[in-house]
């Protein structure tokens, strides 16, 4: 089947179209790397931050190797997990050396502009894999993404700068027993005890959901109103999210770090880390909901789209979709970042789980949603992401309060336990 030329991928969308237990396993497949996310760290705390960050370099670089030269889908599955595994390290890396080396007012635009490049990737993707598999092989896809793993890892052994507590480049900081016994994700799931960065998490897993199904959906969409159903034409449409989500960030970043310096100023030289989480409601709750709506219900209802200008109509909807989500997007990544910045790696981490799993929700069932009940109603599931404001919203007011109020309830745990403690030995020397 692999051995079709320009015709491999969309051969390979349609076939796990119709056998839909297989996508939905695909989907599920998705789902288990993104729970690898979580302990990642780990690989810091044993080789160091540079060394680990490489070794992933090099592991994403062979699997998708192994991709290219695949002769059967089973063997280019694997080779496609197996990358997905190795290459989910550079986020939770990245942003812990921003938050290191970036002062609070600068924080947010240098994270809005490393993100700027990941965001890309997705809607970008089918842009270039359409154009590319339209006229050559699919296989000049993966010796492309070679190519850039190979760059990224020329350049990251020349920046990348290692951690703090690193004994030094090819050194590793413990013995690999013991590091072993590191490999535990009950620290990252811990932290989600505190409610400022439950509501953290969960906001961005909304807005993951939004963003995803935004994805998603398309091809089917443009297929059943347009009769778009070449690869190239559904890849050149998602240049609308791809500018989008460019701007969001960038943006959104910018946008942020004046909010917290709004917010210093007016507290007389205060700053709180969730000041900067105020930056993104209004996108959450203005941009995003009613864009949704309008997107959705002006596909479902046909005539609306044609009379206002045909494709440009889901095109600027989009483009404003992506734009706003991508705002929100970089007030909250900055935030979960500085919350606690002792446990940062951890939080970026449970993030990360959370935001990714809801995507793949989205990825799984926006096809099949779209073809039971409409774009319409759909799209009207999607503004879920109006939890996402109302749990930013609080956290934005309360969130302090909320993490204090965590840490005295921690620290009351072992009190009552020495006093529960002292009470049976007593209740035993009466006996």
């Amino acid at each position: 089947m692999l051995k079709n030329d320009a015709q491999a991928f969309e051969y390979c969308w349609q076939w796990f179209l119709k056998k839909r237990q297989d996508f939905l396993t695909w989907d599920l497949g998705i789902l288990s790397l993104d729970l690898i996310r979580i302990d990642h760290r780990c690989q810091e705390t044993i080789f160091g931050r540079r060394l680990a960050y490489l070794l992933c370099i090099a592991c994403l670089f062979f699997f998708t190797m192994g991709a290219a030269l695949a002769r059967d889908m089973p063997t280019f599955i694997v080779m496609r997990i197996l990358s997905g595994c190795s290459g989910t390290f550079f986020h939770v890396c990245g942003q812990t050396i921003l938050a290191e080396y970036f002062p609070p007012t600068q924080r947010g635009t240098a994270t809005g502009f490393f993100l700027s490049g990941s965001v890309l990737g997705p809607p970008l993707g089918p842009c270039i894999a359409g154009i590319i598999t339209n006229f050559t092989s699919w296989r000049v896809l993966l010796w492309l993404q070679c190519v850039m793993i190979g760059i990224g890892f020329i350049l990251s052994a020349c920046i990348v700068p290692p951690a703090k507590a690193d004994r030094g480049f090819g050194l590793i900081n413990m013995p690999l027993r013991k590091g072993l016994a590191q490999f535990n994700p009950l620290p990252v799931f811990k932290l989600m005890k505190y409610p400022n960065i439950g509501f953290s998490h969960l906001s961005c897993g909304f807005l993951s959901f939004s963003q995803y199904f935004l994805l998603a959906a398309p091809r089917q969409i443009l297929a059943n109103e347009f009769h778009m159903t070449s690869p190239l034409a559904s890849g050149l449409f998602y240049i609308a999210p791809a500018a989008g989500f460019l701007l969001g960030t960038v943006v959104g970043g910018r946008l942020s770090d004046y909010t917290v310096r709004s917010w210093i100023i007016e507290r007389g030289g205060l700053r709180l880390p969730q000041d900067r989480l105020n930056g993104g409601i209004p996108w959450l709750f203005l941009v995003i909901p009613p864009a949704s709506l309008i997107y959705g219900w002006g596909m479902e209802l046909g005539n609306l789209s044609h009379h206002s200008g045909g494709l440009a109509f889901p095109i600027v909807f989009v483009f404003v979709i992506a734009f706003g989500q991508l705002a929100a997007f970089a007030c909250l990544n900055t935030y979960c970042a500085e919350a606690l910045p002792r446990k940062r790696r951890e939080v970026i981490a449970g993030k990360y789980a959370v935001q990714y799993a809801f995507g793949a929700c989205a990825c799984a069932g926006a096809g099949p949603l779209i073809k039971v009940i409409g774009v319409g109603s759909a799209c009207t599931i999607a503004i879920l992401v109006l939890i996402s404001a109302v749990l930013v919203w609080a956290t934005a007011k309360y969130g302090l309060k909320m993490q204090m109020w965590a840490e005295r309830e921690q620290e009351s745990l072992p009190r009552l336990s020495q006093s529960q403690n002292g009470k049976n030995r007593q209740d035993e020397h009466l006996s």
